[in-house]
């Protein structure tokens, strides 16, 4: 599920979001010959298994919403060299296969949009069974002190993305207190121990999806950027977001806020469904969040409230085309497609001791299903999430989501995942 990968893929992918920052403040230390930087490369494997049980009170397929269960095993290695100069190459392959389905034969649809391959079977769910060895992490990259330009497969996040895409990034922090960002997107998909999926383009006119940004630090108590991003046929967007966070001790407190619209064209949400029955309008967002951390004795413990209101019309419309990381839901049916005009509270508790990191997140939203009319229904969402690291090479995580106090507007849904990896 596309939900699922919100999560899972934030906890192996966490060296993306401080990349840039270690990048953009480190000396460069690169060799002089090739021979030097790829003998002084890191190379990274594991072995897992991941199982993954989804049950929602009635089918909604074309959401892949219907009663699935497996075990699989997943396995990976990545190769990253040293810098020779200012270059370096990754390289990185994943491979998945099932041991067992509740399901072999459950219907998924298409891979990749391709009506010709057809995903059948419950580990569909997660892993597109037409697409068991993909290749992962790789790409060139080039750095030089304040220019960051990476070229191939490789993870990115921000507001509207958390995916493996297939492009080419480009950052700039020549000025102290300005970053300025450029990508472009061809194809976007997963490739994580715990999701494979096809990798499809983000709109049909293979135009791409293309982001830019310019984000100002004011110390290292705020930040504000602005973002524009498009995908010809589909939308085009704009941006901005903020943040403002205290430091104190080791404690900090801080406020995020972000809004967001898009001005749909015809492959956007300017129409609702394939059949152009419903008609929808431009995606809107407003997000805001509070957060507080600190710690006691040896563990850390943080709170986050938010609120987060979509629009009446077409809800988010196509700025998640890609993805999103402001929505905390597990499961989050309440930000699908023809789900409208979702208004969302939200509190999320976690906490890390020893080698164990929980988390409890309760969230009530009330939205509007077009198809049903302009009713505002209501459904309420608590996750937990588990995960464990035994040994440095050994971890494994427990996560449960489930929906209720809802009705036939949307499934009322549980899902419960784990998985168990081995590093090397």
């Amino acid at each position: 599920m596309k939900t699922f990968q919100k999560h899972t893929t934030k906890l192996s992918y966490v060296f993306g979001k401080v990349l840039l920052g270690a990048c953009c403040t480190l000396p460069l230390m690169g060799y002089d010959t090739i021979d030097e930087a790829l003998k002084n490369g890191i190379t990274q494997g594991d072995v897992g298994f991941v199982t993954d049980y989804l049950k929602p009170d009635y089918a909604d397929i074309s959401n892949n919403l219907q009663d699935a269960y497996y075990l699989a095993i997943t396995m990976g290695i990545q190769y990253r060299s040293a810098f020779y100069k200012n270059m370096r190459l990754s390289v990185g392959f994943r491979a998945a296969y099932p041991i067992w389905q509740w399901h072999r034969n459950s219907f998924w649809g298409p891979s990749s949009g391709d009506t010709t391959y057809i995903k059948r079977g419950d580990m569909s769910l997660d892993f597109d069974p037409l697409n068991r060895v993909l290749l992962s992490d790789t790409y060139l990259e080039y750095f030089d002190g304040d220019t960051s330009i990476k070229g191939g497969r490789f993870f990115i996040e921000n507001e509207w993305i958390s995916n493996q895409v297939d492009g080419f990034w480009i950052r700039n922090r020549s000025l102290q207190d300005l970053m300025l960002e450029f990508f472009w997107i061809g194809q976007y998909g997963e490739v994580t121990p715990t999701q494979m999926t096809a990798f499809t383009q983000p709109e049909p006119h293979h135009s791409g999806y293309f982001y830019t940004a310019a984000k100002y630090y004011l110390g290292d108590m705020f930040w504000a950027k602005l973002y524009l991003f498009s995908a010809y046929s589909v939308a085009f967007g704009i941006g901005t977001s903020a943040n403002f966070e205290y430091k104190f001790s080791s404690s900090k407190i801080g406020l995020t806020f972000n809004t967001a619209g898009s001005f749909e064209f015809e492959n956007g949400s300017k129409w609702l469904n394939t059949q152009k029955t419903i008609k929808g309008g431009d995606g809107i967002d407003l997000d805001v969040k509070f957060y507080v951390e600190g710690k006691i004795k040896n563990a850390s413990i943080g709170l986050d409230l938010g609120y987060i209101q979509t629009g009446k019309y077409s809800g988010w419309g196509s700025l998640n085309l890609l993805n999103n990381t402001i929505s905390p839901l597990g499961i989050g049916n309440v930000f699908n497609n023809g789900i409208t005009d979702t208004s969302l509270f939200y509190g999320n508790l976690y906490t890390t001791f020893d080698a164990i990191t929980l988390s409890l997140l309760y969230g009530t939203a009330s939205f509007v299903n077009k198809s049903l009319g302009s009713k505002h229904f209501r459904q309420n969402e608590i996750d937990f999430q588990m995960s464990f690291n035994f040994t440095n090479n050994v971890s494994a995580f427990f996560n449960v989501y489930n929906t209720h106090l809802g009705n036939q507007a949307i499934p009322t849904t549980t899902e419960v995942q784990g998985g168990f990896k081995l590093s090397f």
